[in-house]
């Protein structure tokens, strides 16, 4: 008799069919970076400037661990969310195609060199003969969108 009746699945089904096809690497990334945003909102840890990407920190005092840690680190809801969710789309892409190691050696290196890049920008605006710019070397950046654009 209701032949045209369409019977749709509900939101959470939907949503957890689309995070079950997402592969492990990438919601491991983001599992964790909403872990790392909620224990910091819990506890009230809002000093990323301990954590954050410095040029200044990492030419003075070696704090290489900082061009890891600030990769996961995310000073909003929204600065995370939408992190994410441009991670996944692409990040997904890439794991399926390269498999989750290789996605990983991947990231590591993406991180490396970004990392790299933005200490030598800082370097060379703060040593630029003409005209030196050293603020770059004290700005401070968290989050993944710098992995997601390079």
């Amino acid at each position: 008799m209701r032949s045209n009746v369409v019977s749709e699945a509900s939101l959470s089904t939907r949503v957890s069919q689309w995070w079950s096809a997402v592969p492990f690497l990438t919601s491991g990334i983001v599992f964790i970076c909403g872990v790392i945003y909620a224990v910091c909102l819990l506890f009230g840890y809002d000093s990323f400037y301990e954590v954050c990407l410095l040029p200044s920190a990492i030419a003075a005092k070696y704090e290489v661990y900082r061009i890891y840690t600030s990769t996961l680190f995310h000073v909003s809801i929204l600065h995370l969310v939408f992190n994410m969710l441009a991670l996944v789309p692409i990040g997904s892409g890439l794991e399926r195609i390269l498999g989750s190691v290789r996605y990983f050696h991947v990231l590591f290196l993406i991180a490396t060199c970004n990392g790299i890049l933005h200490l030598l920008f800082a370097l060379l605006a703060a040593h630029n003969p003409v005209h030196p710019y050293s603020h770059f070397m004290n700005e401070c950046s968290v989050g993944f969108s710098g992995m997601i654009l390079q």
